[in-house]
């Protein structure tokens, strides 16, 4: 009897199916190489701004200051970024144009896994998204499909509890809603000194997606020395209620130049 025959089962089998099952579920789950890098402490500290002039002037300044600590077991991040900006012009004279704080706190189980669990908590204030203080808590599942030493990519997906208190007297005091998280992020080191991140986030309301917030960050880094770098950021955060609370817009785009350490 040939091997290709109903009496005789071949590699493509039953067996052969659970193994090649069994191989993937232990391939997914495996953790993935990390670099020496992705380990232990590190701190970047940021400071970029730009200036316009002209018939409309405008003056941006962005720090950011970040903290992690990460091992094969955990990964634990803080991060605080503050923006302010005057403009000015004919009609409205000199004013304050960009006034906020942005915080985040992450923890990460088993990082360096396929998949991994996360929390995840965000503070925010802002004049010209007309936000008063905002905070939101929840956790999420998180994909990494690539890591190696020079690219890492990874999508993850979260539910977040929210709470936002509004001016007064145009809005209600204050707002509770459930948000989905969708978040891709993307990292690769181009060559010895260049290296290109992106990151975006997009949360919309659980039972409403036409109420979302869209967060974009894409940013090129040019190694000045060992821990220098010179750095290129296009960050632009959508929210679709910002005009409805009074903002000017439902879109603030910034395009800054600065310089990022990194231990």
């Amino acid at each position: 009897m040939s091997a290709a025959s109903p009496g005789r089962r071949g590699p493509r089998g039953p067996s052969a199916r659970l193994l090649a099952r069994l191989t993937a579920i232990v391939v997914a789950l495996a953790p993935l190489p990390a670099a020496a890098q992705d380990l232990g402490w590190s701190i970047e500290n940021e400071l970029s701004g730009s200036l316009f002039f002209g018939n409309t002037r405008q003056t941006l300044f962005t720090g950011r200051t970040a903290v992690a600590r990460a091992d094969s077991a955990y990964e634990l991040k803080g991060s605080v970024r503050f923006t302010y900006g005057e403009s000015s012009n004919e009609d409205d004279g000199a004013y304050v144009s960009k006034r906020s704080w942005l915080g985040s706190l992450n923890y990460d189980h088993r990082p360096l896994a396929r998949w991994s669990t996360f929390l995840i908590s965000t503070l925010e204030t802002s004049l010209e998204k007309r936000i008063d203080f905002r905070y939101d808590f929840g956790f999420g599942e998180k994909l990494t499909f690539v890591r190696t030493a020079t690219t890492r990519a990874d999508i993850s997906v979260a539910i977040l509890g929210e709470r936002t208190y509004l001016p007064q007297p145009v809005l209600d005091a204050t707002e509770n809603l459930l948000r989905w998280s969708g978040r891709a992020r993307y990292q690769r080191q181009m060559n010895d000194r260049v290296r290109v991140s992106h990151e975006t986030a997009y949360r919309p309301v659980v039972d409403d997606f036409g109420r979302f917030t869209l967060r974009s960050t894409t940013s090129v880094a040019i190694q000045l020395a060992s821990f220098a770098n010179l750095n290129v950021s296009f960050l632009d955060n959508y929210d679709s209620e910002a005009r409805r609370r009074g903002a000017r817009s439902n879109n603030d785009g910034q395009l800054v130049l600065g310089l990022l350490t990194s231990f």
